[in-house]
């Protein structure tokens, strides 16, 4: 094969990677490149800045390739060939590399997630407990307990079993709701009063803060439905 043969098949490997893609939802302004490394862009759509995008691209005999978004939670596969005609070793091959996908999207992940808890403390610590006067909690008909304000938002704190801060949730006077970008939501939860007989757990502030008002029993917060199994 020629190199320029190889040129324009290294080129349609990366343009159909690309429009796989973009069909999935995911749009990127570069040309993918195929170095078995993970790569994070901007997705079209998200603030400056922010690089919530993933790609790993082989581009060996077998072509093939992962991407995603953290933001969206999607993770998708391609393959330039059906994966249902693999051959056995093609397989292998396949498995050995999607294992090192992921052991490199766990390696920026984790330093993702130690970015964001730092940011998370700088922001807990600068803010001052809320009194109860926000919009969200007057609009809401509860107090705060344990939230503080940055002057415009509540923050929510979201920590683990040891009581470590690993992330915030931001609440606006509109009742807007947001995560830290990159801050870690599995497992992690705010905790109203302290747990005797019953510990309840709901999906948000001002539901979990009702049910603690109402009946005295101390609620776990888990923020969203995704995250219930966890926090029990």
């Amino acid at each position: 094969m020629t190199e320029a043969a190889v040129l324009q098949q290294s080129m349609n490997i990366e343009s159909q990677f690309r429009e796989a893609m973009f069909d999935a939802g995911i749009a990127i302004d570069a040309i993918p490149i195929a170095d078995s490394q993970l790569h994070r862009f901007k997705v079209d759509g998200d603030k400056n800045g922010s690089q919530n995008g993933w790609y790993i691209l082989y581009g060996d005999g077998n072509p093939k390739g992962c991407f995603g978004s953290w933001k969206l939670g999607l993770s998708e596969t391609w393959s330039l060939k059906n994966f249902s005609t693999y051959s056995p070793q093609e397989k292998a091959e396949y498995a050995r590399q999607m294992a090192e996908v992921k052991k490199q999207r766990e390696i920026v992940q984790a330093t993702r997630n130690k970015e964001a808890r730092a940011e998370a403390n700088r922001l807990w610590s600068n803010a001052k407990p809320e009194k109860g006067v926000h919009k969200y909690l007057i609009d809401k008909g509860v107090y705060a307990h344990g939230i503080k304000t940055d002057g415009f938002n509540l923050l929510i704190s979201m920590r683990n079993t040891n009581g470590i801060l690993h992330s915030l949730q931001t609440i606006d006077p509109t009742g807007r709701k947001l995560f830290l970008s990159d801050g870690a939501i599995n497992g992690n939860y705010f905790p109203i009063g302290n747990p005797k007989d019953k510990l309840i757990i709901a999906e948000g502030y001002s539901t979990g803060a009702s049910i603690y008002e109402a009946t005295g029993h101390a609620v776990a917060i888990a923020f969203n439905s995704g995250n219930l199994l966890s926090v029990a």
